[in-house]
């Protein structure tokens, strides 16, 4: 989405859009730095540096603000304690605070739900390209049994941050990047936007890290540029090693419980539940 957002922002400029979003993975034109929470930070003090600093990047009032950024709910680490995005509510109490603000009226918030098994596989990889991990098998009972989920985070977006629309969908559902960005501003619906050719943020394979994490329990500690030439060297070999795989009937449950809460978000009122771009 951050992709697609860089290579058209030239034409969403022209439209009236500043386009905000974060430069993970070298993305072009990435400026976006919410800083939602943090220790030692009061909310006020949050929502100040929050404002000025939307305020920098997005001055005029008049222009439309897109904002995109995969961490408003918070981290993830909290999985490893059965904790499923438990920062959720006061981090959207910042942001509503600070859209607030700044003047604007948020219309829309377009949100991608990932299917348990699918999010807490790639959260325990991603995390283990930099830091050392137990195996998988030793964390998986605890990742399985997180409270709440998927509808508590949707019950605060709907409820924090008040959009006037609240579109969410299926990650596997979700279309290409000029789908999502469409669904964002359905004003672009008749415009030509340009769709990224390369993928960012790909989990490495299985060889990478299980030398990654042969080196971390060594006592190794790697700066950035280190692990990611570990993952670069291992790309080309995809042998599956059942790195990071849940039982069959851990993955039952999970999946059980993901379509009984799609099902559960799908009853709510004031959210609008997407497959596809046809409601479900």
């Amino acid at each position: 989405m951050q992709l697609c957002l860089a290579q058209n922002r030239a034409q969403l400029q022209e439209l009236g859009y500043d386009a905000l979003y974060p430069g993970r993975d070298d993305i072009p034109g990435g400026e976006l730095r919410l800083r939602l929470a943090r220790r030692g930070m009061a909310a006020p003090d949050l929502v100040a540096e929050a404002i000025q600093h939307l305020r920098q990047h997005s001055p005029d009032p008049t222009r439309g603000l897109i904002l995109s950024e995969e961490n408003i709910p918070g981290a993830m680490r909290p999985f490893f304690q059965g904790r499923f995005f438990p920062q959720a509510p006061q981090r959207l109490a910042v942001l509503r605070a600070a859209l607030d603000g700044i003047g604007g009226r948020l219309v829309r918030v377009v949100f991608v739900l990932r299917s348990y098994e699918a999010l807490l596989t790639s959260f325990y990889r991603k995390h283990a390209e930099d830091n050392p991990v137990p195996e998988f098998a030793e964390v998986a009972p605890r990742l399985c049994s997180f409270v709440n989920g998927w509808p508590r985070v949707i019950r605060h977006l709907r409820d924090v941050l008040a959009p006037e629309e609240l579109c969410v969908l299926s990650y596997d559902q979700r279309g290409d990047s000029r789908d999502l960005l469409r669904l964002l501003l359905p004003d672009l619906a008749e415009c030509a936007l340009s769709e990224p050719h390369r993928s960012v943020n790909l989990s490495p394979t299985d060889p990478a890290l299980r030398a990654l994490q042969a080196r971390y329990h060594a006592g190794a500690r790697l700066a950035r540029a280190e692990w990611q030439e570990v993952i670069a060297e291992h790309a080309g070999d995809q042998t599956d090693l059942g790195l990071a795989r849940f039982s069959p009937e851990q993955a039952a449950g999970l999946q059980a419980r993901y379509a009984a809460d799609l099902e559960r978000i799908a009853r709510m009122r004031g959210v609008r539940l997407l497959i596809g771009t046809e409601p479900a």
